[in-house]
């Protein structure tokens, strides 16, 4: 299970880093058509979007398909509550992926070492395979 997270979340960070770069290439082809004083705002706003993109990203993520990111999704694998039958889950699915925006860090060294990660045990989630895949 732990090879399974650790893909779902680079599949899910390698995405957000390709959307971020077409951004970046569309800003810079928009850029280079526009009066000097107009393609300053334009990276200026850039510079400022770019962090709000990522954070909002990786918050909602889990939204895209049923409880589960592309990442998750691609790896058969989804998030669940494991106190109150999934009612509360989308509160529940913000806050624990803010724990990973802002403590990435340790997050990570907890789900290398097999352990729950912070997120997860502070919202009473659980990452468990797909239904299909358990058989």
């Amino acid at each position: 299970m732990i090879f399974r997270r650790v893909v779902a979340y680079l599949i899910d960070y390698i995405l957000l880093w390709i959307v971020i770069i077409l951004f970046y290439l569309l800003g810079s082809f928009v850029q280079k058509r526009l009066p000097v004083e107009t393609s300053e705002i334009v990276l200026l706003i850039s510079f400022y979007l770019t962090p709000l993109f990522i954070m909002v990203y990786m918050s909602f993520k889990d939204f895209l398909f049923r409880n589960a990111s592309i990442g998750k999704k691609i790896m058969k694998t989804h998030v669940i509550s494991i106190v109150d039958n999934n009612k509360n889950l989308r509160k529940q699915l913000i806050i624990r992926n803010l724990f990973g925006v802002f403590l990435l860090p340790i997050e990570g060294i907890l789900v290398l070492s097999g352990q729950r990660r912070l997120g997860d045990s502070y919202t009473n989630t659980a990452v468990v395979m797909d239904v299909e895949m358990r058989t």
